[in-house]
């Protein structure tokens, strides 16, 4: 289908099939696009798409991304620059995530070369009172219960402006 973010195939049954891999990770959606292109060429891919460049932000991203690289038997790809999980000015996302200082992170000739990147969705209404996800029409949706802490101890609620966890007494 000439997207750079689906895996297609032709099933005898079915035709042609044009599946994209993806991964939740609370607000964010990441698609991971197999199609080999350099780091500006993925930029502007994931731009097309109305997506960014997925930013690594969080060792729950890392390790979903991770996983979703290694079940689709990549070690690397493309990644935003920005991400604060991966070495400063590095855009190659390693099977296994971690910031490391700058001093041990130089920066190398690998943006100019063909690897699979990753778009994102981050979804943020910017209510702390809502919680923010990728429903399955790949558009962002909100719902009430973004200030539930998962303590069964705390009383959660929301002021409108932020979140209150307070004790149970």
């Amino acid at each position: 289908d000439s997207d750079p973010c689906t895996l297609d195939a032709c099933d005898p049954r079915m035709g042609c099939l044009n599946v994209l891999m993806t991964v939740d990770v609370g607000p964010s959606q990441f698609l991971l696009c197999q199609t080999p292109m350099t780091q500006a060429e993925a930029q502007t891919a994931c731009t097309d798409r109305g997506l960014e460049l997925a930013s690594i932000d969080s060792e729950a991203d890392a390790t979903a991304v991770a996983t979703l690289l290694a079940n689709s038997g990549f070690d690397s790809a493309f990644i935003g620059a920005a991400s604060a999980w991966l070495c400063p000015g590095k855009r190659i996302l390693p099977q296994v995530c971690r910031a490391l200082p700058v001093d041990t992170c130089p920066i190398d000739e690998s943006c100019a070369t063909t690897i699979p990147f990753v778009c994102e969705t981050h979804c943020n209404d910017g209510d702390p009172c809502t919680r923010d996800f990728v429903g399955p029409d790949g558009l962002c949706q909100s719902v009430e219960g973004g200030c539930d802490d998962g303590d069964p101890c705390t009383n959660d609620s929301c002021t409108g402006t932020s979140c209150l966890n307070l004790p149970i007494e």
